[in-house]
């Protein structure tokens, strides 16, 4: 096996009647995973039940995903890989060290990678302004590169507010500002720990692969 994508998850909506969804690209490569067991399936983000909601089965190197029951019309459908964050297989110097072992160690590997990646890019961001919540969808991209853009824009946006009619609308916009440049400040930093942590993950697991497979030659 090899890993020809870096996609981990496809996404579809419900019409109400289709049951079958293929667990592969846009452009038709299918998604690698050794077990059913590592195919989730939600709906609207309610995670569903394999053999209770829906079955995994391959046919012709292709997974597909198929429903006991259609989905609902307009529900959000995503099929991802959760790759088990546990190494099943234990190399001995008596054997198990052919190299079809070993490729299967190294993408094992690869797809933990690639599923922890995108897990990180679906958090969702929140911004907690007063007692309302406002949530950014998961796949937003802002156009804002860093904090510092961020406030020329909100400052930007109290000066406009001065011209509109409202009670202490300076104060407000000033207390919005405050609010969302602690929030995104402290999603950078979050994001910049876990890119860092998962940074150093990947370093020691290469080294270790690379030594494992320099043991085998």
């Amino acid at each position: 096996m090899t890993t020809l994508t870096t996609v981990s998850a496809v996404t579809f909506i419900g019409d109400g009647r289709r049951q079958i969804f293929p667990f592969e690209t846009d452009e038709g490569t299918a998604i690698p995973h050794e077990n059913p067991s590592e195919v989730v399936v939600t709906v609207n983000g309610s995670e569903l039940k394999e053999r209770t909601d829906y079955t995994v089965t391959h046919d012709s190197g292709r997974s597909v995903v198929t429903f006991l029951r259609p989905p609902v019309l307009g529900g959000d459908i995503e099929i991802a890989r959760h790759t088990e964050l546990i190494q099943p297989k234990q190399f001995r110097r008596s054997g198990d060290w052919d190299i079809t072992s070993v490729e299967a160690g190294l993408d094992r590997v690869t797809r933990g990678v690639l599923d922890a990646l995108w897990r990180i890019s679906k958090l969702e961001k929140i911004v907690h302004v007063e007692h309302r919540v406002v949530e950014v969808p998961a796949d937003f991209t802002p156009a804002i590169s860093d904090v510092r853009g961020l406030a020329e824009q909100l400052s930007e946006l109290r000066e406009s507010s001065r011209q509109q009619p409202g009670e202490n609308i300076d104060d407000v916009a000033a207390a919005i500002a405050q609010v969302v440049l602690s929030e995104v400040k402290k999603m950078q930093e979050n994001q910049a720990r876990h890119v860092a942590d998962l940074a150093s993950r990947v370093a020691s697991l290469e080294e270790k692969m690379t030594a494992l497979y320099h043991g085998v030659s």
